[in-house]
C-alpha cells in the first residue's frame, strides 16, 4: 500500500431562495479490492414541493421492497399537498469478474439495473403507499470466461403496500408494511414456471418466469392505542423463508412473531412503566430439520 492516503468524505448544502442542494462525496486515493464503488458523488436538489436525485444515492421506500440500497442513477419526489409520487432508476450493482488471483477473493457479480414507481397520498405520518419495483442481472455483462458457476442472473419484481392510518386525534393508530417479492433464480432458463397463486398471474408479462421463478411474502403491521396515562402496542410479523428483495442488503427472513407492549404512567407522567411480550418461531416451510 502507499505509505500516505487520504479518505475525504462530507455533505455540502447550498440554500438560494427556494432551493436547497445537498451534496455528498467520498474520495480516497488508495485503490482498495472492494467489488463495488468506493468514490462516490451524489446531490438531491430540491426546490418547493419537488426533490430530484442524482449520482450516488440511498433512497427508502419500504422495509421490504426499496430501504436503503445504493444506486447510481436518478430518481425523482414530488409532493404536491397530499399527493405523494417518486421514481428511481440506476444501477444498483457493478459487474465484477471473478479473479482467483487475490488472496482475499472477491465475490463475482453481474451488472445489475433497477427501477420503481410509489404513489401515495398523505402525510409522513399518515399516508397510503402504493410501491412497485423491478430489478434484474444483466447477463451479457461478464464474459463466459470470468463467469463462475456459483451466480447465476437473477430478475425481481415487488410489489408492495405501506401505511400509516391515525384516527380519533392520534388517540389509535394502524400501520402496515406489506410486500410480494417474485425471484426468477436465472433468468437465463426456458422451462415452464412453477404454477403461481392466481392474484399474481399478472405478472408473467412484467419478469421473464421460468421453472427457477419464486415468490415469497413479507408483512408487518399492528395497532397502536394511546390514551392519557395508557398505552397499548399489538404487532404481527410474518416474513417467508428465503424472503428477500433487490432493493434490500438484508432482511431477517422465516419469521412468525405476535408482540403485544403495554404502558402505564403515573404521577402526572413522572413515572413510566412499560412491558413487552413477544411470541416468536421460525422454520415457517417446514424446511429445518430440527
Amino acid at each position: 500500500r502507499q505509505p500516505f492516503t487520504y479518505l475525504l468524505t462530507g455533505n455540502l448544502a447550498v440554500n438560494v431562495y427556494d432551493f436547497n442542494i445537498p451534496l455528498s462525496f467520498t474520495f480516497a486515493n488508495q485503490q482498495f479490492q472492494f467489488s463495488q464503488p468506493f468514490n462516490q458523488v451524489g446531490a438531491s436538489p430540491s426546490y418547493k414541493w419537488a426533490k430530484l436525485h442524482i449520482g450516488h444515492r440511498n433512497l427508502v421506500w419500504s422495509q421490504y421492497t426499496l430501504a436503503g440500497h445504493q444506486m447510481l442513477g436518478a430518481g425523482a419526489e414530488i409532493t404536491p399537498g397530499k399527493f405523494r409520487a417518486s421514481f428511481m432508476y440506476g444501477r444498483l450493482q457493478k459487474s465484477v469478474p471473478e479473479d482467483t488471483t487475490l488472496i482475499s477473493l472477491r465475490r463475482p457479480a453481474y451488472k445489475r439495473n433497477g427501477y420503481g414507481l410509489r404513489i401515495g397520498y398523505g402525510t409522513s405520518s399518515d399516508f397510503i403507499d402504493l410501491i412497485f419495483f423491478k430489478a434484474e442481472d444483466d447477463e451479457n455483462s461478464l464474459s463466459d470466461t470470468e463467469i463462475p458457476e456459483t451466480i447465476t442472473p437473477g430478475e425481481n419484481l415487488v410489489i408492495g403496500l405501506n401505511t400509516r392510518q391515525a384516527f380519533f386525534k392520534n388517540k389509535l393508530s394502524f400501520f402496515l408494511d406489506t410486500a410480494i417479492s417474485t425471484w426468477v433464480l436465472d433468468k437465463t432458463l426456458t422451462g415452464n414456471a412453477l404454477e403461481l397463486p392466481s392474484y399474481l398471474s399478472w405478472v408473467d408479462g412484467v419478469i421473464s418466469l421460468n421453472e427457477s421463478a419464486q415468490y415469497y411474502t413479507a408483512l408487518k403491521g399492528g395497532l397502536n392505542l394511546n390514551l392519557r396515562n395508557f398505552g397499548l402496542k399489538g404487532t404481527v410479523q410474518r416474513i417467508d423463508s428465503d424472503y428477500r428483495s433487490m432493493g434490500i442488503y438484508f432482511v431477517n427472513n422465516d419469521v412468525l412473531a405476535y408482540t403485544i407492549a403495554p404502558s402505564l404512567s403515573f404521577l402526572k407522567g413522572n413515572l413510566r412503566l412499560n412491558g413487552g411480550l413477544t411470541l416468536q418461531r421460525d422454520n415457517l416451510n417446514d424446511k429445518k430439520a430440527f
